[in-house]
């Protein structure tokens, strides 16, 4: 009898575990993703005004600190080269924009938004990934 206990014990907290998990990566995706749409829709072009500038570079601030905070939580239950991937990124964002290459910023954006597609596709649980 006590190992049926233990057993559904077990089972009950790896279910717990896997929906916090699920449910941490869609709510980190959405919000991740809603950051970059905001910053990409920024007008992103070689003659900004400064003030555009500063608030370009403080969504950057602010896109960077949100990941940071994300990545600690994901990295223990996703695959790493899926997070440092998307970490890889969102670390050359900021001397991208100082420099002032803003093409290059806007793909390194766009491929973020791929990536963190693809982190979200991996931890779904579907067949291919269960098998």
């Amino acid at each position: 009898m006590n190992r049926q206990k233990i057993t559904l014990l077990l089972c009950a907290l790896l279910l717990g575990f896997c929906t916090f998990a699920l449910v941490n990566t869609h709510h980190t995706h959405g919000r991740m993703q809603a950051m970059i749409g905001q910053t990409l829709a920024m007008k992103i072009q070689d003659d900004m005004p400064d003030e555009q500038g500063i608030r370009l570079t403080h969504e950057i601030d602010r896109l960077g600190r949100a990941w940071e905070t994300s990545s600690r939580t994901l990295s223990t239950y996703s695959r790493h080269d899926e997070v440092e991937r998307v970490s890889e990124d969102m670390q050359k964002l900021r001397p991208l924009c100082d420099a002032g290459q803003y093409t290059e910023l806007r793909l390194t954006l766009c491929r973020i938004q791929a990536s963190l597609d693809h982190l979200l596709d991996t931890e779904l649980p579907t067949w291919g990934n269960i098998l």
